[in-house]
């Protein structure tokens, strides 16, 4: 099994109402709100550090976790803020749904793309060198996405399971080893 590291959670909740974007952008001194630059508010937390957009409609999508728990406590420190200026009435909030987890794996050496390029099935990979710098590989059973840097450094997303991208990531590393 591959050794991955979290780099970033994308999670989502959505309350299903309509926010008052301004209202809470006046409350939060880490929020910053340009309706005419970006249709959303951008709430920074520093514990958690994460950012999260709110729209207007309630949904709200939250980054820079770099961990599952994290994007959670993110989201629910959100919830309780919103509670808190009376901008929804949920007694608990909604389903926090993980989108996505970009992680990152550092083989303990430099790769060989162009030798792993031509031992992986041509029709799952884009490799380009003078384009970009890696091995994109697309798996044809899930949406997950895996680039090979010739550094060593591999990155995995397109799964809301670690274990998915830990189970693709350990299958690849036939072709590199």
């Amino acid at each position: 099994m591959v050794d991955l590291k979290i780099e970033n959670v994308i999670a989502a909740i959505d309350f299903d109402t309509n926010l008052n974007l301004q209202r809470i952008a006046d409350s939060v001194k880490t929020a910053e709100y340009d309706p005419d630059q970006f249709p959303g508010l951008i709430y920074k937390l520093h514990s958690p550090k994460t950012i999260t957009l709110i729209f207007s409609r309630g949904h709200c999508v939250c980054s820079g976790a770099t961990s599952i728990p994290n994007a959670k406590a993110a989201l629910n420190i959100i919830y309780k803020k919103l509670k808190d200026l009376n901008l929804i009435d949920y007694n608990t909030p909604p389903k926090i749904t993980i989108r996505d987890i970009i992680t990152s794996y550092e083989y303990k050496k430099p790769l060989m793309l162009d030798e792993i390029s031509k031992k992986l099935p041509a029709s799952l990979i884009e490799y380009a060198p003078n384009d970009f710098p890696a091995i994109i590989y697309k798996d044809d059973s899930s949406d997950i996405k895996v680039l090979m840097f010739n550094s060593g450094t591999i990155v995995g997303y397109g799964s809301s399971y670690l274990v998915e991208l830990e189970e693709l990531l350990s299958n690849l590393e036939k072709y590199y080893s």
